[in-house]
């Protein structure tokens, strides 16, 4: 459950948001009147599912990325590459887990919350450092198996 732990949040996410857009939609239609709460619900759901869709496209190795120059190298210098793309994200992941934690941490302290929930703001906003603890634990999963697992560079 753990290893697919960005998989079920993404899905339930992504699921969840489908059924409060369609009922916003169906109630809009059809029975004349807008839920108030579901177009804000909708977009904090896909808040959700975008930044931890991140570790799973990490896990996944679907990122895009840039590879003219691992095309033209031979496989030592391109496991190089790979390990720096690696090492990059992973200092990405962090500056965005500590700025992350200070915008929840101000959220916090000023109180602030949703109109349509009034749930507290910062949960909306825990997506991005819970999103990219997820990603830097991948992106060490990843240079750990490049290095001494099964892991191979990019391109072959």
């Amino acid at each position: 459950m753990i290893a697919r732990i960005e998989e079920v949040v993404s899905c339930l996410c992504m699921a969840v948001m489908v059924i409060v857009i369609g009922m916003q939609v169906f109630n809009r239609y059809v029975l004349g009147s807008s839920l108030v709460w579901s177009e804000e619900l909708g977009r904090f759901l896909f808040i959700w599912s975008v930044w931890v869709g991140c570790s799973y496209a990490m896990r996944a190795d679907r990122h895009l990325r840039v590879t003219a120059l691992s095309q033209f190298v031979g496989p030592g210098p391109r496991k190089l590459l790979d390990a720096f793309a690696q090492l990059a994200t992973l200092a990405f992941c962090g500056f965005a887990i500590v700025w992350g934690t200070q915008m929840i941490l101000f959220l916090a302290r000023t109180g602030q919350e949703a109109p349509a929930l009034e749930v507290p703001i910062y949960w909306v906003y825990l997506a991005l450092p819970f999103g990219m603890t997820l990603m830097a634990i991948r992106c060490v999963q990843n240079l750990y198996q490049m290095f001494y697992g099964t892991r191979e560079s990019e391109l072959q």
